[in-house]
């Protein structure tokens, strides 16, 4: 069996007491992936500002050179239009992190908690019960968001380095350009 996997049998045979622990950790696990991803998705949001308004720019400017003068500049056309094509793909995959798929929420719905398997007159075994449900709901919900934020993260990462690669191609390419 996985470690990240819960084992019911084990959990069956776990105190009421020791079930509040483990949900609480888990809330605590959970709250922390959610803070996490709060993080990314500013660093995230504040990159995709800096993107889109170079985008805007440079697609006003490079307007601008084609309505206002037929002599056009090559090299500032086509410095632009590199970093153009450089920006337009950091904005799609900033775009992946700012709008994932749904992420859990934290909890479940009380009709979760209130099936047939609660139905005892043993008031300790429904506490067990929920907990034991709680901690599944958890689980899931962290081992989903987990998932989820991974792969923000990865956007991310590959949104910044296709950022940076860009303004390298920028610079080599006017290092270039000032030598032909």
């Amino acid at each position: 069996m996985d470690k990240t996997e819960i084992n019911l049998n084990i959990l069956n045979q776990i105190s009421n007491e020791n079930l509040e622990i483990i949900r609480q950790d888990a809330e605590k696990r959970f709250d922390n992936i959610d803070k996490a991803n709060d993080t990314l998705i500013s660093k995230c949001n504040a990159l995709f500002q800096v993107v889109l308004a170079l985008l805007i720019s440079l697609i006003a400017y490079l307007a601008n050179k084609f309505i206002g003068n037929s002599l056009l500049d090559n090299f500032i056309i086509q410095i632009s239009l590199l970093i153009l094509s450089f920006s337009f793909v950091t904005l799609i995959m900033t775009y992946k992190v700012l709008f994932p798929e749904a992420y859990r929420m934290k909890g479940a719905k009380p009709s979760f908690h209130i099936q047939e398997d609660i139905e005892c007159e043993d008031k300790k075994k429904q506490t067990q019960i929920i907990l034991k449900n709680s901690i599944e709901t958890l689980e899931g919900s962290i081992m989903h968001n987990l998932s989820l934020h991974k792969k923000q993260a990865s956007n991310y990462k590959a949104a910044c380095q296709i950022f940076m690669l860009g303004i390298g191609a920028t610079i080599l390419y006017t290092i270039i350009y000032s030598f032909i």
